[in-house]
């Protein structure tokens, strides 16, 4: 069983297409659960890169159409979003969460301090090597915080401070690990499972998220995987998937989940090969 769980639709301003187009696109690719998991239009007008907060009721329904459409198609499609968890107020986000019937959240820090860094525009920040031991640890310790409110289901791209080929220096990078195993021991307890993201291997670091050694360190702890290519247009659905699997099977992962109504879900990860 295959599971698509981070795909995006053209209400967040940068994807293209539609849930009904994703659901086609999974069909195809023999993916037979589709997770839509928007950017959530909260922190309300911090950046353009997210629906609006008056569109959301759009979303929810090109959501249930596409799921209805998925019964056609032997695709079941879960309503879910993509949470940015900021270093300061996260009312709004959680008022989201809390008043919304959701399959599943995933939770992902895009921003540290009010510094998008994933973001190409923000490239030259990067140079600085202080500047990436200051992201790299801040980011971590929003990681933390996150886990900590206990408000995801997944934790996205766990290792987006690589997307450019940056890393701190060795001192910083030992600090980072530090804090990763905490977060692997509190996600195992917390069931919270991490993605393998493929869309890594689309960007400059071409590494899938999260690396070999985070990915062996999770393993340890007992956090469980899902998967999500993080598409942003329909034909990224599924993509390179089956070099994810086999990933993780190597690495001696057994199974893989997804979620219903928050609740977790296990599948044998060789039901997806």
């Amino acid at each position: 069983m295959l599971m698509d769980l981070h795909t995006h639709t053209a209400l967040c301003q940068h994807a293209v297409g539609e849930p009904l187009d994703y659901v086609c696109a999974a069909a195809t690719q023999k993916i037979s659960i589709l997770g839509c998991a928007d950017h959530a239009p909260t922190p309300y007008g911090y950046d353009i890169y997210r629906m609006k907060r008056e569109e959301w009721s759009l979303y929810l329904e090109s959501v249930a159409a596409a799921r209805e459409e998925g019964k056609r198609l032997n695709v079941e499609v879960l309503l879910g979003i993509e949470a940015d968890w900021m270093h300061k107020d996260n009312a709004e986000t959680l008022d989201l969460i809390r008043h919304n019937d959701l399959d599943y959240v995933i939770g992902s820090v895009h921003y540290v301090k009010d510094l998008a860094f994933d973001d190409p525009l923000n490239l030259s920040f990067w140079r600085d090597p202080k500047v990436a031991d200051q992201i790299w640890s801040d980011y971590i310790q929003q990681i933390l915080a996150m886990v900590k409110a206990n408000v995801p289901n997944i934790i996205g791209h766990i290792d987006l401070p690589k997307k450019f080929g940056y890393y701190p220096s060795e001192k910083v990078m030992r600090t980072v690990y530090d804090g990763f195993e905490t977060v692997f021991s509190m996600l195992a307890r917390q069931k919270i499972a991490i993605e393998i993201n493929t869309s890594g291997w689309r960007k400059p670091i071409a590494e899938q998220y999260p690396s070999e050694t985070l990915l062996q360190m999770a393993q340890r702890a007992g956090v469980i995987l899902t998967l999500g290519s993080d598409s942003h247009a329909p034909d990224e659905v599924g993509h390179r998937f089956k070099d994810a699997v086999l990933l993780a099977r190597r690495l001696g992962f057994k199974q893989l989940a997804y979620f219903k109504k928050r609740e977790r879900i296990l599948v044998d990860l060789d039901d997806a090969l």
